[in-house]
């Protein structure tokens, strides 16, 4: 009957939109063949100055020899930079060379959660060092950039890998 032709067009509008974004959904999404190159590179990155910077935080507490001002660390619980040399070397320097290995041999979506943490733990770090020492550098802005595309890029490479 006529009055159901409309109720019928639709009908069949929406199951043929359906199928669509089902098939739509099936396809394999390329994401550009860039970004896991750039994750290695920058947890490479953030591998080696992290590791350097808390070896030489370990090396001279005082900070002098990266010529950072003992008031800062004298406003915290540390009475000086050794602690946050350790734990800048460890989690945020070997942390990030164990990400870049795991990521490198990623056979499943888990291998980036490892590099998921480690662009938290650079955004963590930044807010627990603005929160205590209060006081900024452009160093912070430099790494919080870093941080951020590490955790995007690490986020896409998991979603993709563990949809497909």
């Amino acid at each position: 009957p006529k009055t159901l032709q409309p109720i019928l067009a639709a009908g069949f509008f929406f199951q043929d939109a359906g199928s669509n974004v089902q098939s739509l959904t099936n396809q394999q999404i390329q994401l550009p063949l860039f970004m896991r190159p750039l994750l290695l590179i920058l947890l490479t990155f953030l591998g080696i100055t992290a590791a350097y910077g808390g070896w030489l935080l370990m090396k001279d507490p005082t900070g002098s020899i990266i010529q950072l001002p003992s008031q800062w660390i004298a406003q915290t619980l540390f009475k000086n930079y050794f602690i946050p040399g350790i734990i800048l070397f460890l989690v945020l320097g070997l942390g990030s060379f164990v990400s870049a290995v795991v990521a490198f041999r990623a056979k499943s979506a888990a291998a980036y959660l490892p590099a998921i943490a480690q662009g938290l733990a650079v955004l963590v770090w930044l807010a627990v060092q603005l929160l205590v020492i209060r006081q900024t550098f452009f160093l912070q802005g430099v790494y919080a950039v870093l941080g951020l595309l590490m955790l995007w890029l690490a986020w896409r490479l998991y979603t993709r890998a563990k949809h497909f």
